[in-house]
């Protein structure tokens, strides 16, 4: 068992490793090729849907198909709490030119 201060330090390291990776999300946003790849991954990832599957023929909920589209859509998740918030508005709320 952990004693409190080992808590703490690997708190305080979590919370660096957290700060520096904002940093490093930050920079890849503040390129038109960062804005392309976290669009991509948005749509990719379903953010902006239902992770609900619900299977054609029976219309049960098709739990293994619902926790596979939760998992890939954390995953986005994860990374867009990571991102400036008028960064992400750039991704999120406009249309991709084509």
């Amino acid at each position: 068992m952990a004693t409190e201060e080992e808590r703490q330090k690997y708190l305080k390291e979590v919370e660096a490793q957290r700060g520096e990776m904002k940093k490093v999300v930050e920079n890849v946003l503040m390129t038109d090729s960062g804005k392309k790849l976290f669009r991509h991954l948005h749509n990719i990832c379903g953010y902006a849907i239902s992770s609900l599957t619900v299977n054609a023929k029976t219309g049960a909920i098709d739990l293994e198909a619902t926790a596979f589209n939760e998992a890939r859509r954390a995953i986005y998740i994860h990374l867009r709490d990571l991102s400036p918030r008028e960064l992400l508005r750039e991704i999120e709320y406009t249309e991709e030119k084509k």
